[in-house]
């Protein structure tokens, strides 16, 4: 019994691994306007907890929409400014490549 368990919970943290948060309770070090010269902007994240707590790459790709990147982008520059802290998500994969949410946390 307890190694059905184990193996079920094993299983269960690994499915979410594949995707989902990348970093929370992190702080912006700099913003870049682009990543390769792509259509995308660059975080470098201090702190935190996840898997990314180094740089982000938001692709515009990876966005719902030009305009939902551009909210991304302003978000990320709001937290810089006042020093808040974010949460990053990456709804498709675990990739520090291809970011497509933040939000500002306390």
């Amino acid at each position: 019994m307890r190694k059905a368990l184990l193996v079920i919970t094993l299983l269960t943290m690994s499915l979410g691994a594949q995707a989902g948060e990348l970093i929370r309770d992190g702080l912006i070090a700099e913003i870049g306007n682009t990543y390769a010269n792509g259509n995308d902007f660059t975080i470098k994240v201090e702190g935190g907890i996840g898997l990314c707590n180094t740089w982000v790459v938001f692709p515009e790709s990876k966005a719902g929409s030009p305009a939902n990147h551009e909210q991304a982008f302003q978000i990320a520059l709001a937290a810089a400014t006042n020093n808040k802290k974010v949460r990053i998500h990456n709804f498709e994969n675990s990739s520090c490549e291809g970011a497509n949410f933040i939000s500002l946390t306390r």
